[in-house]
């Protein structure tokens, strides 16, 4: 189905709906693509974050948090600049850049303050609040000295760092976390640690893409790993994927022609070519394929049992089979 806003609009995506900015008034649906709510909201550079219980807008200087039945639960103005915030289920993480440096400012639902992180000179990658865990994560990235450095510290009460990671040898990109490991999703390498930063093992990744990664049945990583896309067309340079359970097996996927996306599923990966989504299996075989119904350039963030798509500036939302 057609979605109300374009590529260009502001939107912003979770397991059970989509919030999007436009004409002056931030929207949010459901994961069916059917309208909750929307509120005025006036601004330049408004952005958005969501989960299933909560709703951002935000200027660099002004955010504004709903609940999912549209009631504004608090607005607040900050000195600096608003660079990112990430909404769980009940936590606002925001992160600010001062002249000073950085920091992040968690709020709860209310509006009151639960804590504030000091990130100096770094700056914030990726950031967020594990609900199950009860753990606020700060993967930042330190270019003060002549090396890079990727840091992933953990806090489980007050701003007294509660567990670190830090990474020398290449840029790390993203983090998952189990009750007893975190494991560093990096350039050449995806690093399993524990919580004192003790590195267990590490999968070498050289070479590919991290294309997309959850955490599977195992309790162990799933990660696709794809080649580069072709100078100047959107495929694969070559139609073959990666597809590792982390310490446990490798499969290879043989890609159809035109591929461009590779998604993992619960139970199953989908692969998109322009007007055709391919379905396999989780040993890398190929099940069933369905056509689209219209000609797509990129794929967004999953929804529920749907996933975004983009054909130039117009937005779908589109069903996993």
């Amino acid at each position: 189905m057609a979605l109300p806003f374009s590529a260009s609009d502001s939107f912003a995506v979770c397991d059970t709906g989509i919030a999007y900015h436009k004409d002056g008034a931030v929207h949010v649906l459901n994961a069916s693509g059917d309208e909750l709510w929307y509120a005025d909201f006036a601004g330049d550079d408004v952005k958005l974050a969501l989960s299933p219980s909560l709703a951002a807008a935000y200027t660099p200087s002004m955010l504004k948090v709903y609940d999912m039945k549209g009631k504004a639960l608090f607005q607040r103005e900050f000195l600096g600049t608003i660079s990112a915030v990430s909404c769980s289920e009940t936590l606002v993480c925001v992160c600010r850049r001062t002249p000073q440096g950085s920091d992040m400012t968690v709020i709860d639902a209310s509006g009151a303050d639960v804590n504030t992180i000091d990130m100096g000179a770094q700056h914030a990658v990726a950031f967020g609040v594990d609900d199950t865990l009860k753990m606020i994560w700060i993967l930042t990235l330190d270019t003060s000295a002549g090396t890079p450095v990727s840091r992933i510290s953990t806090y489980t009460g007050g701003s007294t760092i509660s567990g670190l990671i830090t990474v020398d040898t290449h840029l790390v990109k993203g983090a998952l976390f189990t009750p007893d490991d975190v494991y560093a999703l990096g350039s050449t390498h995806v690093m399993c640690y524990d919580y004192k930063g003790a590195m267990a093992s590490s999968q070498l990744v050289y070479g590919w893409n991290i294309h997309d990664v959850k955490m599977g049945a195992s309790g162990k990583p799933l990660i696709v790993l794809t080649p580069p896309l072709k100078e100047g067309v959107n495929a694969f340079e070559y139609p073959m994927a990666r597809l590792i359970s982390y310490g446990m097996s490798e499969s290879l996927l043989y890609l159809p022609p035109e591929c461009f996306h590779v998604l993992l599923g619960n139970d199953r990966i989908y692969c998109f070519t322009p007007e055709t989504v391919y379905v396999y299996n989780l040993e890398g075989r190929q099940d069933e394929s369905y056509p689209l119904g219209i000609t797509i350039d990129r794929v967004g963030p999953v929804c529920g049992s749907r996933v975004l798509a983009f054909s130039g500036q117009d937005c779908y939302l589109v069903s996993l089979p």
